[in-house]
């Protein structure tokens, strides 16, 4: 074997485990970039998970108000519904008033006709109340 040859052998041994280095240093690099991928993705996930946390708790606070803000609009619609039937029963009440003293102020002003009228009707009443005193006491 020559000097020469068995450089080139020395030579092509190293580069054969250079090689082999490499393909072992490849293999850890790409084992440490997937990890490295992992983590971040683990961390995107958890960040992903308290910003939907976060927005959770904001429409659940947003839902409670609403619900707070829909209890008191019904209550103010339950006693506006109470303020609307009491004024209905105020106004009846009045129409009412007004009728019997609109018919009343009729009757005022041919006064002395119904007057006569009244007597006329109370006479012939106390007439047939006379009148079936009779009968029963026969």
């Amino acid at each position: 074997m020559t000097c020469t040859a068995f450089g080139q052998e020395q030579e092509d041994g190293l580069l054969a485990l250079d090689t082999e280095l490499t393909r072992e240093e490849r293999h850890r690099i790409a084992e440490e970039e997937r990890m490295a991928r992992l983590a971040r993705e683990e961390e995107e996930r958890q960040q992903m998970l308290a910003d939907m946390q976060e927005e959770l708790n904001k429409l659940n606070d947003l839902a409670e108000l609403l619900a707070a803000d829909y209890n008191l609009q019904l209550q103010r619609h339950r006693q506006v519904e109470a303020d609307v039937e009491e004024e209905t029963t105020r106004t009846e009440e009045r129409i009412q008033e007004y009728k019997l003293k609109r018919k009343t102020l009729a009757l005022l002003a041919n006064r002395d006709e119904n007057v006569a009228q009244l007597r006329r009707v109370s006479a012939e009443k106390s007439k047939d109340l006379l009148d079936l005193a009779t009968e029963w006491e026969v």
